[in-house]
């Protein structure tokens, strides 16, 4: 991480640096924990066991009420559910799938079965709640989990009966599955009936994976002094025994009971002998909560994608049937007449799903895969099920049917849900300055462009962890660019597809133009591109395609323009593989005015400031001072980027266009639908243009801008509002003795599949950085052990802990 930072202002960014560090620690019930250890546990401070220094949270403001427990709770399951929070409410948006890492024998053991399969849905702010009466509180809302930070009590509980909340959850997994009443549709007890798996859950009918009792497993992986999940009402809902790992207290007809801190809580019920037992979960919804049309009001819905009747699935039990496998990943591959079947030999994908049922002695395997870059994306199911005559007696006969179901709903979402696939967000590469007013994107070299020419046709971004092929596939139709990608052999490798708008932004240089370095990104002997195709179309606009062009924009382009469509232009593809795409945001609402992506590792400015010219902007960002930092500044151009939701980028006009960015965090009431300058200067050197990002819809600027996030220019004596950022940052990590051997533990939020490198110092302000190792995570806490036990046992020691590019 490089700063070129005037010496006036180089201690007031060190102090803020160090504040900031510390801010990355999420906050948890009664401390701050370091591998399952409170700092300063006095078991730690015993002789031998210094525990290392670790600096203390001072600018994180926690949400009210249950915000710091809510936070503790589902942090351990990010990237698969984003958290944020406002002054009211907790906000969890998730795909609804659970991990297959934590869950790897989904559905299995089901006894009675109703011929669903699991599919992903879409709890996302990008989707809008399906709910189509208009007096419900989540008609035309965001389809996202909302759980209030202070639960209110209510003055007459409602009952889980079979007259009430049949319809829906009543509570959240905090791994963001959710739960519905332990009976089913029918009002039984699905738990006593077979119909549920290992895990306490099943699909319903609209092929949504949910639990029907709590979700005990998930002790495993937040520790059975933290909830499993969280009743709509906003009260949390524990395992056999009370926090503090005593006996269970007696509960109230509610089925829950108030703490010795004056915390009212649930508890599943049952008992680690027995298992689960009638009623499985809490008698009645403590608190308040709106009962609207057979289900608790507000909550997200799921549109069915799958109807009964159709592709041979029909959604009655199959008698006799056992769900004996489930595999995801899985390779399929198609027979003569089209339909899936297991490919042992080839390359698993986490879009493909294969589910096996055991009838008479028979196996069936019903096999599916989501196609994502389909529009509109589709699903396609091979159903394999027994025959029956005419009586309806089973023939022993395989009937097999391969159905193609189109999206429904945003039901199926352009990517998985998963973490950034950029381990780091590279420079623009700009070090030419337009004038002497400091501030601009030339005063600041973070993370500079780096590449490696691997030898062998592949190009690799040591900064975003990223590899590209060194010469593009060359000029093609978007269609071509999509169904292309399973055969190319670049380098000897066939994982090849296409970017990202912010994978392929990523690699331009706003220094130079065209914008890709020759060096590395030599032009196609067949013909310069002019653009290059992303995976993304725009909304649901099958004609326009996310490009970037040669002179370092970015926006949505029409598909006909390109040669091979009869146009005139040449748009060609560009493959990449690494890390796995998505669209997720992970962001952290300081409380303060601020905001965190845990993502990058940039903090910032929560509402913009006010319009003002270019140089009025990085001004203002340069005399900032926020949430106690005073080292603000404008951010680049691809900093600026990534602010925008391409989920959200939909609209076509500037009449009710809402700004294309995370809607929780960043409050449409305060963020409007229009162009933020950044601090990047279009061509310093030949005119007075800036680069800024559009979140609103512009048809009257020059160039025109007339899709939501796009990256274009304009002139510097414009008016238009800015965001200011500060970082990023690298982590200082906790670290503890452990118990059992001499040395020192060290633990530290990661991003799971990324790997870090791991430093000590005796001191923040020494220079004297020593490297320890390197560690692969594939959870979102990484771990570490330094050897050394004179830091185990010798004076003060700090860990800086950073991404390997």
């Amino acid at each position: 991480m490089i700063f070129s930072i005037s010496d006036s202002r180089r201690m007031d960014f060190f102090r803020s640096f160090l504040r900031f560090l510390a801010a990355l620690w999420v906050p948890c019930f009664g401390g701050w924990v370091a591998h399952g250890h409170m700092i300063g546990d006095p078991s730690h401070d015993g002789a031998g066991m210094t525990t290392a220094s670790v600096i203390q949270p001072a600018s994180v403001t926690a949400p009210a009420g249950n915000g710091s427990l809510l936070t503790a709770s589902f942090s351990p399951f990010k990237p698969k559910v984003c958290i944020s929070w406002d002054t009211n409410y907790f906000y969890v948006e998730s795909d609804g799938f659970p991990d297959r890492v934590i869950m790897p024998d989904l559905m299995v053991g089901i006894t009675s079965w109703q011929q669903q399969i699991p599919l992903p849905v879409s709890y996302f702010a990008g989707t809008t709640n399906p709910e189509k009466t208009t007096g419900s509180l989540g008609y035309n809302q965001m389809n996202v989990w909302k759980l209030p930070l202070v639960p209110v009590p209510a003055a007459s509980p409602i009952p889980l009966s079979t007259n009430n909340f049949q319809r829906g959850a009543v509570a959240l997994a905090v791994n963001g599955i959710p739960i519905f009443n332990p009976r089913n549709n029918r009002g039984e007890y699905s738990y006593a009936i077979g119909e549920l798996d290992q895990y306490g859950g099943h699909c319903g009918l609209a092929d949504d994976y949910h639990y029907h009792i709590a979700p005990l497993h998930l002790q495993a992986i937040v520790g059975s002094n933290q909830p499993v999940a969280w009743a709509l009402d906003g009260y949390p809902i524990y395992g056999y025994a009370e926090p503090d790992g005593t006996a269970q207290q007696p509960l109230d007809a509610d089925g829950g009971h108030t703490n010795v801190t004056g915390s009212y809580h649930y508890h599943a019920i049952g008992s680690a002998a027995t298992g689960p037992q009638s009623p499985y979960l809490m008698n009645a919804i403590h608190g308040t909560v709106v009962n609207f049309g057979g289900q608790i009001d507000g909550q997200p819905e799921v549109g069915s994608i799958r109807p009964s009747g159709t592709g041979g699935y029909n959604a009655k039990p199959v008698a006799g049937a056992v769900i004996t496998a489930f595999k995801n990943p899985v390779a399929l591959k198609t027979n003569i007449t089209g339909d899936f079947l297991e490919d042992l030999a080839g390359v698993p994908s986490s879009d493909q799903y294969l589910m096996r049922y055991t009838l008479g002695g028979t196996n069936y395997d019903c096999c599916w895969r989501i196609n994502r870059s389909a529009n509109p994306k589709t699903v396609t199911v091979t159903w394999r099920a027994q025959g029956t005559n005419s009586s309806g007696q089973l023939t022993g006969a395989v009937l097999t049917t391969t159905t193609n179901y189109s999206n429904v709903n945003n039901r199926l979402t352009t990517y998985p849900m998963a973490a950034s696939s950029l381990l780091k967000l590279p420079d623009t590469g700009q070090t030419n300055a337009m004038s002497l007013t400091f501030g601009q994107d030339a005063d600041y070299a973070i993370y500079p462009p780096s590449f490696n020419d691997n030898g062998d046709g592949t190009v690799t971004d040591r900064v975003t962890g990223l590899m590209w092929q060194k010469t593009d596939h060359g000029e093609c139709s978007w269609e071509a660019a999509v169904s292309n990608a399973p055969s190319v052999n670049t380098g000897g490798h066939t994982d090849w597809r296409l970017p990202t708008p912010a994978e392929l932004f990523s690699i331009l240089n706003h220094k130079t133009n065209s914008a890709v370095n020759p060096l590395y990104f030599p032009n196609n002997p067949a013909g310069m591109a002019e653009y290059w195709w992303t995976t993304d179309i725009y909304g649901t606009n099958s004609s326009l395609v996310w490009c970037a062009n040669k002179g370092g924009g970015l926006g949505p382009k029409p598909k006909n323009e390109t040669l091979s469509a009869g146009g005139t232009n040449r748009y060609h593809a560009r493959y990449v593989r690494g890390g796995q795409p998505s669209n997720g945001h992970n962001y952290r609402n300081n409380g303060d005015g601020t905001v965190t992506d845990l993502d990058t590792g940039l903090m910032w400015q929560q509402v913009p400031s006010a319009a003002t010219t270019w140089g009025g902007a990085i001004t203002n960002a340069e005399n900032l001072v926020l949430g106690g930092y005073s080292d603000w500044r404008l951010p680049n151009i691809k900093e600026l980027q990534t602010l925008t939701d391409y989920t959200l980028a939909t609209a076509t006009s500037s009449a009710g266009a809402k700004a294309c960015l995370h809607r929780f965090v960043f409050s449409t009431n305060s963020v409007a639908a229009t162009a933020y300058w950044s601090s990047t200067p279009q061509s310093p050197t030949t005119g007075n243009q800036a680069w800024l990002l559009e979140l609103g819809v512009n048809t009257t600027s020059t160039p025109p801008r007339n899709y939501q996030g796009i990256i274009s220019y304009e002139s510097t004596s414009a008016t238009h509002p800015s965001f200011a950022v500060r970082g990023p940052e690298q982590i200082f990590a906790a670290g503890a003795a452990p118990l059992s051997v001499n040395g020192v533990e060290v633990s530290w939020n990661a991003v799971p599949g990324h790997s870090y490198t791991i430093y000590h110092s005796p001191s923040l302000t020494s220079a004297a950085w020593t490297y320890l190792g390197t560690v692969r995570c594939n959870w979102t806490t990484g771990y570490f052990t330094d050897p050394d036990s004179a830091h185990a046992s010798g004076p003060t020691g700090f860990y800086k802990i950073t991404y390997v590019p």
